[in-house]
């Protein structure tokens, strides 16, 4: 599949069905194919063709995977992503914040998540649950997974 040349062609109706992919071998032969194979032949060179790509993306779930997402409740509605980024980075190295909002109000709703190492969950959350945070007592504790 290395020495084949990928030519897309569209049809004179431009319709979704009037593409043709035309693969050209060496011997200079047209091989027309339906548009579902044409499909999956093209899904199958892009993924073995993308050896580069393939590392990156390991290498980015990798990074996600040596992180865990901590609850944050009893927050101040005052309190912003800056300020408690700086108060949890006391313990731990802060990936991110995200503050939980009314959709329709757009205010506050008091608590939130953090995304901290995997290494230093645990030590942040024993250091910082039941802490005293601008007035509040927080609760911090591992994040249940998301259901769809």
């Amino acid at each position: 599949m290395t020495k084949i040349k990928q030519t897309l062609i569209l049809g004179s109706t431009l319709s979704i069905t009037s593409f043709i992919l035309l693969f050209i071998n060496t011997s200079n032969l047209l091989i027309a194919l339906s548009p579902t194979l044409c499909i999956a032949i093209l899904l199958l060179f892009i993924t073995t063709q993308s050896k580069s790509a393939q590392t990156s993306s390991s290498e980015a779930f990798n990074k996600v995977s040596a992180s865990v997402t901590l609850y944050i409740g009893n927050l101040p509605y005052k309190a912003n992503e800056d300020a408690i980024k700086n108060y949890f980075e006391k313990v731990s190295k802060v990936i991110s914040v995200r503050l939980m909002k009314d959709k329709r109000t757009g205010r506050k709703k008091g608590f939130g998540f953090i995304e901290v190492e995997k290494s230093a969950a645990k030590a942040v959350i024993t250091q910082l649950n039941d802490s005293v945070f601008m007035e509040r007592n927080l609760i911090v504790r591992p994040a249940k997974d998301k259901v769809a």
